[in-house]
C-alpha cells in the first residue's frame, strides 16, 4: 500500500470517529469504573416515580402516529452510531436528542445547548414515558404524554468572569397532570463528595438511570461527577442520593467511545472513578431566576 493511500485511510478513520462522538451542540460523556446504567423499569419505586418527571426531546421523524398516540421509532446504536454489537444497549433504538426534567406544572429544565435556536422550540416535541416496560420491545406512548415548547430562556457560553453557563428553561404548551415535578435544591450549597445519581436518555436510548457516582469537585457555576452518562444525556437531572433533590443539569463530559480497529466499530470508553475530565453539571441554583420569569 502506498503512503498516500495509507494516509487517506487514516484520515477517513479519524474523521469517522470524530463525527461519531461529537456534534456542534451536544457533548459526549463516558463510563467510570463499572457501567452502572440500567433501564428505568428495573429500578426501585422511588426511581420509577422520579423517572415519570424526566422528558425526552424527540424530533417528529421518531414519532410515528398511531390510533392511540405515538410509537417511538429509530435506528439502534449499532445501526446509527456504529457501536459494536456486543456493547451494552447497542441493540436499543436511539430517538432522543436531549434530556430534560419537570420542575413545576408546565416548566422543564434542560441544557442550554439543547435549545440554541428558536427552531429548537418550534420543531421538537418533549415526550414523557420514552422507556421500556420490561415486556414489549416496542415503545408506544399516549398522545397526552407529548408536549410542545411555547417559550424558552437559556444561557450557553461563558460569563464575563469566564465561568461556564449552560442551561435552558422551557415553558410547555399545557399543564402536565399526574406527574410530580422533581424537587430542586433551594438552600445550602452542593458539596464535594456527595453521592449522586442521574436519570436521562443515554445516547438517545430509552430512559436509563445510573448511580454510584459522587461529586468530584465544585466551582462557581458547575461541578464535576463520575456518573456514567453519554451523548444526549445532556439536560438530565443530577440528583442527590440522600436528599433526592436535583443538584444540577448534566451538560458535558469525556468521550463516550473509542474506535476498535480490529472490529471496525466503537467501544465504550472507560475511565477509573477518579480519572478523566469528569462529567460537567450546571448548578441548579443558576436556573432559579429564569424559572420564575417563565411562570
Amino acid at each position: 500500500m502506498d503512503t498516500t493511500r495509507l494516509l487517506l485511510i487514516c484520515l477517513f478513520l479519524f474523521f469517522f470517529f470524530l463525527s461519531s462522538i461529537t456534534s456542534a451542540n451536544y457533548y459526549p460523556k463516558g463510563v467510570y469504573g463499572t457501567d452502572n446504567r440500567y433501564d428505568i423499569f428495573s429500578g426501585d419505586a422511588t426511581i420509577k416515580e422520579m423517572g415519570r418527571a424526566v422528558v425526552a426531546k424527540i424530533g417528529s421523524s421518531h414519532l410515528l402516529k398511531t390510533d392511540n398516540g405515538y410509537k417511538i421509532v429509530g435506528q439502534t446504536l449499532e445501526e446509527s452510531r456504529n457501536v459494536c454489537k456486543d456493547e451494552k444497549f447497542a441493540d436499543q433504538i436511539s430517538a432522543a436528542s436531549c434530556s430534560g426534567f419537570l420542575v413545576s406544572e408546565d416548566i422543564v429544565i434542560t441544557a442550554g445547548h439543547c435549545m440554541l435556536h428558536s427552531r429548537d422550540c418550534a420543531t421538537s416535541s418533549w415526550a414523557f414515558d420514552y422507556q421500556f416496560d420490561g415486556v414489549s420491545e416496542d415503545i408506544n406512548i399516549d398522545a397526552s404524554s407529548v408536549y410542545r415548547c411555547v417559550n424558552f430562556k437559556r444561557e450557553y457560553g461563558l460569563d464575563r468572569f469566564g465561568n461556564k453557563r449552560d442551561y435552558g428553561v422551557i415553558k410547555l404548551d399545557r399543564v402536565v397532570p399526574d406527574r410530580i415535578p422533581l424537587a430542586i435544591r433551594n438552600k445550602g450549597v452542593v458539596k464535594k463528595g456527595a453521592e449522586v445519581f442521574v436519570i436521562g436518555f443515554s445516547d438517545g436510548t430509552p430512559m436509563k438511570a445510573a448511580d454510584d457516582g459522587f461529586i468530584r469537585n465544585v466551582s462557581r457555576t458547575v461541578f464535576k461527577t463520575n456518573l456514567d452518562t453519554f451523548f444526549k444525556n445532556s439536560g438530565s437531572p443530577v440528583i442527590n442520593a440522600k436528599t433526592l433533590e436535583v443538584e444540577g443539569i448534566l451538560v458535558s463530559g469525556d468521550n463516550d467511545y473509542e474506535y476498535d480497529a480490529e472490529n471496525s466499530c466503537l467501544r465504550i470508553k472507560r475511565y477509573e472513578m477518579d480519572s478523566g475530565l469528569g462529567e460537567s453539571v450546571t448548578k441548579i441554583s443558576l436556573v432559579k431566576k429564569s424559572i420564575a420569569l417563565l411562570r
